[in-house]
């Protein structure tokens, strides 16, 4: 898993990492309930976060009784946080939508990056690393998922 977040000192992006009104959770499944993505969306739920959510597949659909948008361009808002559950491949094209939407930071749940040893392993992680550059934000591999809503 590699995170993404500015690198910048500012308190206003940390709150929106740290305590997101809006997140968009790219790689729901609206017609299976199963997934990672399907997962942290109903994990989301189930924690009563308080905010709100934005399930994302270009599908489109509906999943637990949510709008699935067929794509970031569509949610109605900017987002604050951004959970991509895709493939490794789809990740460099996800991130920079995400950011272009305004999110202030990413969490990317997905496999194929350096970890693998392979060529194209690490060239995905460089374009990742690249897209964060151009923003502003800092990149490396994090072994947990932290998006959470404080009570």
């Amino acid at each position: 898993m590699v995170r993404v977040e500015r690198s910048r000192a500012i308190s206003s992006d940390f709150e929106r990492i740290f305590n997101p009104a809006r997140i968009a959770v790219v790689g729901v499944s609206a017609d299976k309930d199963i997934g990672f993505g399907s997962l942290i969306f109903k994990a989301l739920l189930s924690m009563k976060y308080e905010g709100r959510i934005y399930p994302v597949n270009p599908r489109g659909g509906s999943f637990n009784n949510f709008k699935v948008y067929k794509s970031i361009d569509e949610i109605p808002e900017t987002i604050d946080l951004a959970i991509i559950v895709v493939a490794s491949p789809l990740v460099p094209k996800t991130l920079e939508a995400c950011r272009l939407k305004g999110a202030a930071g990413a969490e990317i749940i997905s496999a194929g990056f350096k970890e693998t040893g392979t060529t194209e392993g690490y060239a995905l992680e460089d374009q990742i690393k690249k897209i964060a550059q151009v923003y502003g934000l800092s990149a490396r591999t994090a072994s947990a998922f932290t998006a959470r809503k404080a009570d």
